[in-house]
């Protein structure tokens, strides 16, 4: 069947809403001209398919909602139509009490990225079968909807499975690293499959990274105000990963994937998202040929591959708002670091493979009780220092077990002797909690350094409790209560936001001693800036430790070192402490990462502070 038979080509929205306005099953399909139309057409050609598919009637189940310009309004009526769905047109106020009413069934919201970003947050968090049928422009959401509709019309082909090398799961991936990705996704795939680590802007591999925004070249426009967090490319300074060259990098876009399922940080990023839409990877692939994208929505901490799971979730017939649903049913015990999103129709079906096994359930670790008196006070911060070892922090295990065995012999001692020895561990432990946060800032500088290293599956989230957020003040951030799996009292209470990310971690439950700092500052380059803490004491005592910051990864960025300094706060009392540097001209406009870390009475705490050096004037 000719083009001219299937679909009616708009030169420009007006005639795309004229057309879509009258359109009805059977007749011509109206799609915008433009880039994502043709780059269809072309894979479609290569598979073999002659001229553009037609669009069939069918029954979905579900509501199609609409918000935002007339384009969107006008996708969403053809999405409706074609599916036998009811369309509903809302604005911003009547979004959340339409998700509301229509609970019971899919919910596809069919929006441009830029007035889903106007929200300020994920919609999806208030409907378990959302989907975000969404684009950067007009003309690829046409797109979007024409590919959604007939998906069907497209060849067989095969599933790509990308796991980061260290990750669980990395033996059985097609490609642990960019030269195995490259060959694998010239040619159409029916899924791409990632666990790895990420951004916002892209996947992350050793020897590259698959790009949101699809170059690293400067923008043609930039027009933002100077505090506005964006990454180095949109500076016109290049990537963020100043050692990779163009031919490391894969625009996401450019990955022909049917279906992307993404165990990544923040790789549902539209109305939470913290940087402009324009880097999203998500995005990305909805800009390409991809029909939907599920993905993790803010900070995640993978318990494994859950590929199998939507699979198996759609083999049984489920479509794909209910694969979503099922997942973070099964995430709800860990639901804040396992929170998934779906960037696509909620009510489409694929088939993905055959279904697993099921998977097994873990318990989580219990926290004690300290109890704080004399040598046995020292006791307790030695077992809190102790608990820490499984955590990347550089710690002397053998010095921790010398003031195990000098604490023994001090509660065996009599008068002067007891004296002497809690003089003499008090001191020790002192030594411990310095060496560790001087090394910690050392090794922060020269590598990528994170407080859960490689072991982030051994912690199980126990509970969760709605906070605003300190840095967008809104109420999209939680207080997650994480329990190490094996039989170690640690426990961490770690701060994140659906939209600025992981913020601070803390080891003790305690509220009557906090240490804060700024997340977002802005230090322009040959200035002198600073970051501070504040900690503060409601404790009947004095607090004695150690902090310190450091720029995360700095040696790679011709950042400053960071340092480290004694500290002791007052019963009932705040201390402030400030470090001050200067960038040096080579320092890239970024935005850097850098950690304020403390370690007081074997309580470890750390913020994460996003450093943003704007570029020249």
């Amino acid at each position: 069947m000719s083009d001219a038979k299937t679909v009616v080509r708009c030169d420009d929205a007006h005639s795309y809403e004229q057309l879509a306005a009258s359109w009805r099953p059977g007749f011509p399909f109206p799609v915008m001209n433009g880039p994502s139309l043709t780059n269809y057409e072309e894979v479609l050609r290569a598979e073999g398919t002659v001229g553009l598919p037609e669009v069939t009637s069918a029954s979905w189940p579900g509501v199609v909602v609409s918000l935002g310009n007339p384009v969107a309004h006008a996708a969403a009526g053809l999405l409706a139509r074609a599916t036998s769905r009811p369309h509903r047109r809302v604005d911003s106020a009547g979004l959340y009490p339409a998700l509301e009413e229509f609970e019971a069934v899919p919910v596809a919201l069919v929006a441009t990225a830029a007035d889903i970003a106007a929200l300020g947050d994920w919609p999806g968090s208030r409907h378990p079968r959302f989907g975000l049928v969404t684009s950067r422009t007009d003309e690829s959401l046409s797109s979007l909807i024409y590919r959604t509709l007939t998906l069907r019309s497209r060849a067989a082909a095969d599933d790509i499975l990308m796991i980061h090398p260290t990750a669980v799961g990395a033996d059985k991936a097609d490609a642990v690293a960019m030269d195995e990705l490259r060959p694998l996704v010239r040619g159409p795939s029916r899924t791409l499959q990632v666990l790895t680590h990420g951004r916002e802007c892209c996947l992350v591999l050793f020897d590259g990274l698959v790009c949101g925004r699809g170059t690293a070249a400067p923008p043609a426009e930039v027009d933002l105000p100077a505090h506005t967090r964006m990454p180095s490319c949109l500076r016109g300074e290049g990537c963020w990963r100043q050692d990779l060259g163009d031919e490391d990098r894969i625009a996401a876009s450019s990955i022909d994937a049917r279906l992307v399922v993404l165990q990544t940080c923040d790789s549902i990023a539209v109305g939470n998202n913290a940087h402009p839409l324009s880097v999203g990877v998500g995005l990305g692939f909805m800009d390409g040929t991809t029909v939907a994208v599920v993905g993790t929505v803010g900070f995640h901490i993978a318990q494994g591959p859950v590929f199998d799971d939507v699979a198996d979730a759609l083999h049984e017939g489920a479509r794909l708002g209910e694969a979503v649903e099922r997942l973070n049913a099964a995430g709800e015990a860990n639901r804040e670091f396992a929170e998934f999103g779906l960037l696509g129709d909620p009510s489409l079906q694929m088939d993905l493979s055959e279904p697993r096994s099921p998977r097994r359930n873990h318990t989580a670790a219990r926290e004690t009780e300290p109890v704080e008196d004399g040598l046995i006070a020292q006791q307790v911060i030695l077992g809190r220092l102790r608990s820490l070892l499984p955590l990347a922090l550089p710690m002397d295990e053998r010095r921790l077990g010398e003031v195990e065995r000098d604490i023994r012999r001090g509660l065996l001692s009599r008068g002067d002797g007891r004296a002497d020895a809690l003089h003499e561990v008090r001191q020790s432990i002192d030594e411990i909690q310095a060496a560790t946060v001087r090394e910690l800032v050392r090794k922060a500088h020269d590598s990528w350094w994170g407080l859960y290293s490689d072991k982030a599956r051994a912690f199980r989230q126990v509970s969760s409790a709605t906070v605003i957020c300190p840095v967008c003040r809104r109420d999209s951030a939680v207080r997650v209560e994480l329990a190490y799996r094996l039989p170690v009292d640690l426990t961490i209470f770690t701060v994140q936001c659906r939209r600025c990310g992981d913020l601070s971690s803390s080891t003790s439950a305690s509220t009557d001693f906090d240490v804060t700092s700024d997340h977002v500052v802005y230090v322009p380059r040959q200035q002198d800036g600073e970051i501070t803490c504040d900690l503060a004491s409601e404790r009947d005592r004095a607090a004695h430790g150690h902090v310190g910051f450091a720029f995360v990864a700095g040696g790679t960025s011709h950042l400053p070192r960071g340092e480290s300094r004694p500290v002791r706060v007052g019963s009932r009392s705040t201390r402030q402490e400030t470090w001050r540097f200067r960038l040096g001209e080579r320092v890239q406009a970024a935005e850097h990462y850098a950690v304020v870390a403390s370690l007081i009475e074997g309580e470890f705490r750390c913020s994460n502070v996003f450093v943003n050096v704007p570029s020249a004037a």
